[in-house]
């Protein structure tokens, strides 16, 4: 050993300290000993809502819609066709076979 040595001081090590610092406290419920509920978790994050207005009373766009809706299904514009089937592919299993 170095005499040089002999005058430092010995190095300790320990364990972290277990519990966190707490920088940000809770806001809302002071007592904070209750469970968390989601759905309260929901509301606070949510945005405030905005309740949209009641729809307006019928008027002669709404018919003039309706109207014209009647006549396209009348007129077989608003059926689904079937779909024809697909036709095989020209390269399906071309890349495994020899």
């Amino acid at each position: 050993m170095n005499p040089e040595d002999a005058d430092l001081p010995r190095k300790t090590y320990g364990f972290k300290p277990t519990q966190f610092e707490v920088v940000n406290k809770p806001t809302g419920d002071p007592g904070g000993s209750g469970p968390i509920d989601i759905h309260e978790l929901y509301r606070k994050a949510a945005p405030p809502v905005k309740y949209a207005r009641p729809a307006a009373a019928e008027n002669e766009v709404h018919a003039i819609l309706r109207e014209n809706l009647a006549k396209a299904s009348d007129a077989g514009l608003n059926d689904l066709l079937e779909r024809p089937p697909r036709a095989a592919s020209a390269t399906t299993g071309s890349a495994w076979s020899p």
